[in-house]
């Protein structure tokens, strides 16, 4: 039985929404009240936006280093320590994400880049975020040098279930793509060099290896773990617990059962596995 957010957990998520809240909007309304009036008018506006801007972003990276980081796990929806530094982040996020906060930053890609740093997201060099990517609570994902997110891309790094919320951080690898409308859920793991084709889902707790790649549409259930240089084909759908070896093969459609274990090499076609044949052998 799936239990509901309880109306007190709710009405505390929504005053600490509001705290945040009023807190950034003293200071940026602050700093651009006070600076001292120059001429002509259109001159004295733009310093006063310029400046609510840079603000703005001071204040964000400070609260962020003030606002506790949720803990991995999955925590019971109540009033205690690890829910708590939960629900105090994730309001935080809501607030500093909010289109109308983040809309000054969001139109181009450097920017973008910026206030997600300042929100706590680990991004490496070179990591371009795309306006449409949805990211729950930026201090959550972890993104390597080089990598690539295409438009669409959803890091769910913390979801309810059964009166639990589940907290993990979302990691990316150096130089990995990851294609348009991809999921990735709590947990997920992306080696470097990994490809996601567009619409796949990734989810809770799945470990991708170096170098793999998960064709469009695919599914990998909650705790699948692919290894190296994996090929998954096009509309496949691995269940839960699903353990693939290092350059293993599982053919487009393929459906493989909860907690298969595919061999190193070997190939998994539709219905049944196969045995891998080396490109020119003889069978």
């Amino acid at each position: 039985m799936i239990r509901r957010q309880p109306f007190s957990v709710s009405l505390a998520q929504d005053a600490l929404s509001l705290l945040f809240l009023l807190s950034i909007l003293f200071f940026d309304i602050g700093a651009a009240v006070k600076l001292p009036t120059v001429e002509p008018a259109t001159v004295d506006i733009g310093r006063r936006i310029v400046l609510a801007m840079v603000v703005h972003v001071i204040i964000i990276a400070c609260l962020r280093a003030l606002v506790p980081r949720p803990r991995p796990g999955s925590h019971l929806v109540k009033f205690n320590g690890p829910y708590l530094r939960w629900l105090v982040s994730s309001s935080f996020a809501r607030v500093a994400m909010n289109p109308v906060f983040r809309a000054p930053y969001w139109f181009l890609s450097s920017t973008r880049f910026l206030y997600l740093r300042a929100l706590g997201a680990k991004l490496g060099l070179g990591v371009a975020v795309p306006s449409s990517v949805l990211v729950r609570d930026p201090c959550l994902i972890d993104v390597g040098r080089g990598a690539q997110i295409e438009p669409g891309v959803i890091f769910e790094s913390a979801v309810h279930s059964a009166g639990r919320v589940h907290v993990e951080t979302i990691r990316v690898g150096g130089g990995t793509l990851i294609g348009a409308h991809v999921v990735l859920m709590p947990g997920a793991s992306l080696g470097h060099d990994a490809r996601v084709g567009p619409g796949a889902y990734i989810g809770a707790h799945v470990r991708v290896g170096v170098s793999s790649s998960i064709g469009p549409c695919a599914v990998l259930s909650e705790n699948v773990d692919i290894g190296s240089e994996v090929v998954i084909g096009a509309g496949a759908v691995l269940s839960e617990g699903v353990v693939a070896g290092d350059r293993s093969r599982v053919l487009p459609g393929a459906v493989v059962a909860q907690d298969e274990k595919i061999g190193e090499r070997e190939v998994w076609g539709v219905g049944a596995k196969a045995s891998y044949q080396p490109p020119g052998s003889v069978s």
